[in-house]
């Protein structure tokens, strides 16, 4: 950020409203853009902006309730406010600025109007600091505590005493001014003074005069006070300003001076130290006794520059180099080296010397000091050997630490696939064997129905067994679609989150979906660690939220990132509480998905505070290139034809429904078979266990019908429905599926199907469905 020049910021929740006036500004001004008032109010401490621009209506803390705390808090109460509003009229502008706005803008407004109100108000501030700035140096020079300060008029009457002269003297305001302050005078001095007062006055030049004056402890004191003439812009003279300043205070300080230096020499020569002094040029003049003891010297010896004798020959033209560069620029000079003692023998010393200047800046003198450094530096030595072999220690160890760390990421998130594939294997189990065998026991059951004949007495069993059969298909298909939903694997991410949705409903919670595309690129590791993510966040909603509304929106920051919102506007929580171990356990799903994302190199941002609800961020990586989710993966069953089902004998049936059974479970086919055969008009002309089968019989079997499975090895049901379909447009295909979701009926559908059913009612719906079709497909030709 330029310091340079002004800063300003700007809120206003419309996102292209803010980029336009961002392009507007940015040419003159330093620009911080947020998007409403709790925005605002994060961050202005930090961005200290010298003029703010507010919309009005904007979510969560509207421009009037931001301009309302600032006002309120001392460090931003003069800072310049301007409204942007879309309220029109006079009462709207004078409720702004009767808020504590600077400026009232109705949109919408001219580039050049706005940048003009900018400048204006700018230009305001600017001189209100100035004049705050010139009353404030006046203030501290009237009222400083050394200095008596007064004004007269052109007539030399005094007009302004400054409190010390009255804490001085004792007058007051009654007393002092007009001519009162000459009372003050000693009689001797009185005269001369008021005469030398009034000839200045009638020149019109300045003074200066030393006078005793009387002061407030009962004693006179003698004062120099210094004047000069002000004139006004056009010329007039207007008086005197003048300075007093007491001189017994500066003799005091001239006798405090001597007594401070006779104590600094008798403490100089005691202290454990070296002390000396130089003149400005640095020639030393003088050194303490402890000196002289140490080196064995005299002043004769070592004045000016006899002390270069006592310094070892390896250190004294470096030192000597940089003393006189220090001497020469006036800078603080410290240095180490060694001196040589009385005994012949060297020991270590710092030395420091500071310049001594007069009122003019200019040094006058140097005073030095030695301190004998000489076990400190053997100490120094000592620890940088000790430091240094720390520092390898810790290095190692903190490599150590480091490889650690990787593999324990590695192993976490090793674990985190491991679930997941343990959910879908467990799934795959459910799916591909149990909900079979249920589907396959139903089918049975519905035959059995079908032909209790005389023995009705049976048929109310059979109707709670299929009853029972059709609670465990459903409560299996509900643990197959939480442990891993199919649509995921079969559609990708996209249309699982909108499934996802529907599915909330079933908690009491309403999901409202945005997405910017329909389409997105993620691997099957990456959309199945995604997708169980945002469901438990769902849940969170569910759980903890309090509300029965929640938010989930899809967009792409970039082209090679997506971010995932989930938000509700619920009881809301601290995020730092996660961080805290008497937290740590109820927050430990959020540690989780934390995890997952960083295992999938993006990032988990939470946006909450108690009250406010919550909005919880996900942005992870877009893959280099597509790879389709593949379909859950089920043992491979070799394609089967019926027995005594060839190609020749069916095509020589002419009359009745010919159907090709496709499914890669055989006890199902089996079933299917057990209800198809109890129609004399429908004959089971083949079967097959995989769509690249299913697509073989049926060019060479022709059927009237082909029951299509869904979910099966080597090619599934959608994909070979629409190869059936686009070479072969006379037959018609059924989707038959143990799992009920729009998305897969739809995409079957979308395939060519005629029709979609589901397996647990295929007993009753199956037939029916077969005759509709074939008989609607005749009447049509």
């Amino acid at each position: 950020m330029d310091h340079s020049r002004p800063t300003i910021l700007l809120v206003e929740d419309n996102r292209d409203m803010r980029n336009y006036l961002t392009r507007l500004l940015w040419g003159d001004y330093e620009v911080v853009s947020v998007c409403d008032g709790q925005e605002a109010l994060e961050r202005i401490h930090t961005v200290r902006p010298h003029l703010i621009l507010s919309d009005i209506m904007m979510p969560r803390i509207d421009g009037n309730e931001l301009l309302t705390r600032l006002r309120s808090n001392q460090d931003f109460q003069s800072t310049p406010f301007i409204f942007l509003s879309a309220r029109a009229g006079q009462e709207a502008e004078i409720d702004g600025l009767l808020t504590g706005a600077d400026d009232y803008l109705v949109k919408p407004f001219s580039g050049r109007e706005l940048l003009a109100r900018v400048k204006k108000i700018l230009g305001l501030v600017a001189m209100r600091c100035a004049a705050n700035e010139y009353e404030s140096r006046f203030q501290h020079l009237a009222h400083h505590p050394e200095i008596m300060s007064w004004i007269t008029d052109a007539d030399g009457d005094c007009v302004f005493l400054s409190q010390t002269w009255y804490d001085f003297s004792g007058q007051t305001e009654a007393s002092g001014l007009g001519e009162g302050w000459l009372s003050a005078i000693h009689p001797h001095d009185r005269p001369s003074i008021q005469q030398a007062f009034c000839e200045a006055n009638r020149k019109r030049q300045s003074f200066r005069l030393e006078y005793r004056l009387w002061g407030a402890d009962g004693e006179y004191h003698y004062v120099l006070d210094s004047a000069s003439p002000r004139f006004a812009s056009d010329g007039r003279y207007l008086g005197y300003v003048g300075l007093v300043l007491d001189l017994s205070y500066q003799k005091d300080v001239e006798v405090q001076h001597r007594e401070s230096e006779e104590r600094f020499r008798t403490l100089a020569n005691t202290i454990s130290q070296f002390a000396w002094m130089a003149d400005s040029t640095g020639w030393i003049f003088w050194y303490n006794a402890r000196w002289y003891d140490y080196t064995g010297t005299t002043l004769k010896d070592m004045e000016g520059w006899g002390w270069r004798k006592v310094h070892h020959p390896d250190h004294v033209d470096r030192v000597m180099e940089k003393i006189r560069r220090c001497f020469q620029s006036g800078h603080i000079w410290e240095d180490t080296f060694p001196l040589k003692g009385k005994d012949g023998e060297y020991r270590w010393f710092l030395s420091r010397a500071v310049p001594i200047r007069n009122q003019h800046g200019e040094v006058v003198r140097w005073i030095g000091t030695n301190t004998d450094i000489t076990e400190l530096k053997t100490t120094q030595e000592q620890l940088q050997h000790l430091t240094s072999k720390l520092e390898t220690r810790i290095a190692k160890r903190t490599e150590e630490l480091r490889h650690n760390h990787s593999r324990l990421q590695a192993l976490v998130g090793e674990l985190i696939l491991t679930e997941q594939r343990e959910r879908r294997r467990i799934a795959e189990e459910l799916h591909d064997f149990l909900a079979q065998l249920l589907v396959a026991g139903r089918m049975r059951v519905n035959r059995l129905e079908q032909t209790v004949g005389a023995e009705e007495h049976m048929l109310p069993a059979l109707q709670e067994i299929d009853r029972i059969l059709d609670q465990s298909l459903g409560y299996t298909r509900s643990l197959v679609a939480q442990l891993v939903p199919s649509v995921l694997y079969q559609f990708g991410l996209l249309k699982a989150l909108r499934w996802l949705a529907e599915d909330m409903k079933q908690y009491g919670l309403t999901v409202e979906v945005k997405m910017e595309r329909d389409h997105l690129t993620l691997t099957e590791n990456e959309a199945v660690l995604v997708f169980q993510s945002i469901r438990e966040l769902m849940m969170n909603v569910v759980k903890h939220a309090g509300v029965d509304r929640a938010y989930l929106s899809v967009n792409f920051s970039s082209s090679d990132e997506v971010c995932i919102e989930i938000s509700d506007r619920g009881v809301g929580f601290n995020p730092h509480l996660i961080h805290k171990p008497s937290h740590a356990s109820n927050q430990f799903g959020l540690f989780s998905i934390r995890e997952r994302m960083s295992l999938l190199g993006g990032r988990m941002v939470i946006v909450s505070s108690p009250g406010s609800g919550t909005r919880i961020r996900l942005s992870v990586s877009l893959s280099e290139q597509e790879q389709p989710n593949a379909a859950l993966s089920f043992t491979d069953h070799a394609p089967l034809i019926a027995e005594g089902a060839g190609q020749t004998s069916s095509l020589q049936m002419s009359s009745g429904y010919r159907v090709l059974l496709v499914d890669d479970h055989a006890v199902v086919r089996q079933g299917l078979r057990s209800l198809l055969d109890a129609w004399s008009d429908v004959e089971v002309v083949g079967e097959a266990g995989d769509g690249i089968e299913a697509i073989r019989l049926t060019d060479s079997l022709q059927p009237d019908v082909v029951v299509m499975d869904i979910n099966m090895p080597n090619m599934n049901g959608i994909e070979a429905t629409r190869q059936i379909r686009q070479h072969n447009p006379n037959i018609h295909v059924i989707g038959l599926s143990v799992r009920q979701d729009k998305e897969t009926e739809q995409a079957m559908r979308e395939a060519g199907a005629a029709a979609y059913l589901s397996k647990e009612s295929a007993g009753q719906e199956l037939y029916r469905m077969i005759a509709t079709i074939v008989r609607m497909h005749k009447n049509f030709s």
